[in-house]
């Protein structure tokens, strides 16, 4: 999942795991898992049928993965149709019209805020991808392209023990490593799919992106 944060250039807030395999602590993975040739394709939100259209291609534009599970896309190109799933996968290539006129795809974005209050009621919204009544009849699970949120409430509020001065002498040759340098904890049912999802008040501020969640064993796992 992810928002758009600048409907005016096309910015896509998302979270960095989507694209690049990572665990705290540990080297991050290469761009799109090493799967050469790869693309991002971005389906948003169609208010009439209340579903998610994929619509277009991106470009990682920027990411900071030492700090941040955290990456802004920005629209490249558009389909020149609405592409249609085939259980898990998308057909390609695709017609394509290269000349992207945003201010005319009228566009929707979430304002953001850097302020957040323990005890803050929050929605956590996304995509769930855990297969829920999404089974065909030969088995597979296609891709969900209804939103649902969750509600919940931040509990803490948590700041890295790593150093921004061991990560600035880090030679450009070494691999990255993941090391959060803030994180925003909440209790709510974060799902399969949520991942990237903007965590909002009730203003509608995004507070925050969905980035990973305790399981039962008490380990962190990739959202």
């Amino acid at each position: 999942a992810g928002f758009i944060c600048d409907k005016r250039r096309g910015l896509i807030v998302t979270a960095g795991h989507v694209f690049y395999e990572f665990e705290n602590n540990k080297p991050v993975g290469e761009k799109f898992f090493g799967i050469e040739g790869a693309i991002a394709i971005v389906g948003i939100y169609d208010k009439e049928t209340e579903t998610a259209s994929f619509r277009y291609t991106a470009d990682i534009l920027v990411h900071d993965l030492e700090k941040a599970d955290c990456a802004i896309l920005r629209l490249k190109e558009k389909f020149e149709h609405p592409i249609s799933t085939n259980g898990c996968h998308i057909p390609y290539p695709q017609a394509m019209t290269f000349k992207l006129h945003l201010p005319s795809e009228n566009l929707s974005h979430l304002p953001l805020t850097a302020s957040v209050e323990l005890e803050t009621n929050v929605r956590v919204i996304g995509y769930n991808q855990e297969g829920e009544g999404l089974r065909t009849d030969e088995g597979n699970v296609t891709i969900d392209r209804s939103p649902c949120y969750d509600t919940g409430h931040v509990l803490k509020k948590m700041e890295s023990t790593g150093s921004l001065d061991k990560q600035a002498e880090r030679n450009r040759n070494e691999p990255i490593v993941h090391d959060p340098q803030g994180e925003i904890v909440i209790k709510s049912r974060a799902k399969f799919g949520h991942s990237g999802g903007p965590c909002v008040n009730l203003n509608g501020e995004v507070i925050g992106i969905i980035s990973r969640w305790r399981s039962k064993e008490h380990t962190f796992e990739p959202n």
